[in-house]
């Protein structure tokens, strides 16, 4: 399952694909190393897909799963529906993109969207960021950074007023 983000111009919304639709998950490389978790270097993949000439980020939300990368260049999803879970959606709103990097205390896309990443695993695996240990001054802004969004998702009053973050399967 992977979690795609839209965001319109004019209000913080996501609209990512219709229902059936299907889109192309890609990716833009790999990012710095910067963190570990129990140990294990994060190896973070710049995951995207495209609409109307923008690139938006997308989530996986089953971190042992293969996403592209190494083994797997493209791969196309479909719609299986909003996401329901009240808590993994404050989490996901309460990361990049809907913070910039500045709100949440990095200094630029990589560090955000590493931090958004782990803090949805974080929430799925009922983990906190304990576990993980930086890599150089970027891995300490990335930790804060999982920190920030954990802690303002528990604080948010925000409900599915438009539960628009869709989440989609991999055919594959």
């Amino acid at each position: 399952m992977i979690i795609i983000t839209n965001i319109a111009l004019l209000s913080n919304t996501v609209q990512a694909i219709e229902n059936g639709e299907q889109i192309k998950i890609y990716t833009k490389g790999y990012f710095n190393r910067i963190i570990r978790n129990n140990g294990i270097v994060i190896k973070t993949a710049h995951a995207v897909y495209q609409e109307n000439d923008k690139e938006y980020p997308v989530y996986c939300l089953n971190r042992e799963l293969h996403g592209v990368g190494d083994y797997i260049a493209t791969y196309d999803v479909s719609n299986q529906g909003k996401v329901e879970d009240l808590g993994l959606w404050r989490v996901i709103i309460n990361g990049y993109p809907y913070k910039t990097p500045e709100q949440l205390g990095t200094i630029n896309e990589e560090e955000a969207y590493t931090a958004t990443k782990q803090a949805i695993y974080c929430y799925i695996y009922n983990t906190g960021t304990e576990l993980y240990s930086a890599i150089g001054e970027a891995g300490n802004r990335v930790i804060n950074a999982m920190n920030i969004i954990l802690e303002n998702a528990k604080k948010c009053e925000e409900t599915f007023q438009n539960p628009n973050i869709d989440i989609v399967k991999d055919e594959k």
